[in-house]
């Protein structure tokens, strides 16, 4: 949930066989009558990568939802709550992805637009400003076989197959054990 409560997002699977990795957010301060009280206004929207994810983080700042898999993170644009319909299956725009092959643990927003995401041994920092943006249709870094990988969804043709922007800095932990960092006020995550 974003700061302020404006914005609620969840990783979730959908689709036949639920099967299908899903976004579903909600604006939870914009209600709307439903049987027995009132309900936020939401939405859905598929997430085109070959798996299921699990970690979520919200750059309220810039309205982005981050998601990521084990090789992959997506990230999309939220569509303001004034902006959106009654239920928009369109609400987050496909903005970027990014590499992260050895990366599959904590993601978060540091500040100075900033996104980091660690691993083993290592964490790697992207910079927002920069990555160029392929609404959903362009390849972002190296275009990747279909055949390559194993996947779940229903519709695979689907799948973007962008590879992802690397990291723009890779820092290395000289220590393996990582605590937890708490930040004066921490940005919305999941």
């Amino acid at each position: 949930m974003s700061p302020g409560s404006d914005f609620l997002t969840m990783p979730d699977c959908g689709g036949y066989r639920e099967t299908e990795p899903y976004i579903h957010y909600f604006f939870p301060k914009r209600l709307k009558p439903k049987a027995g009280g009132e309900f936020p206004i939401g939405g859905g929207s598929r997430i085109n990568i070959r798996e299921i994810t699990y970690n979520g983080v919200l750059d309220a700042e810039r309205k982005l939802v981050f998601v990521g898999t084990d090789d992959r993170i997506k990230y999309y644009y939220w569509i303001p709550v004034e902006n959106c319909n009654d239920y928009s299956e369109n609400g987050l725009l496909p903005t970027h992805t990014f590499r992260c092959s050895n990366l599959t643990r904590t993601m978060a927003i540091l500040p100075g637009g900033r996104f980091i995401r660690a691993g083993n041994g290592s964490a790697g920092v992207w910079y927002l400003h920069s990555p160029p943006t392929h609404s959903g249709i362009e390849i972002i870094g190296e275009e990747l076989d279909l055949n390559d990988f194993e996947t779940w969804c229903d519709d695979p043709e689907a799948i973007d197959l962008s590879s992802g922007s690397n990291p723009d800095t890779m820092i290395a932990f000289t220590r393996y054990k990582i605590q937890a960092c708490h930040l004066a006020c921490p940005p919305g995550s999941l």
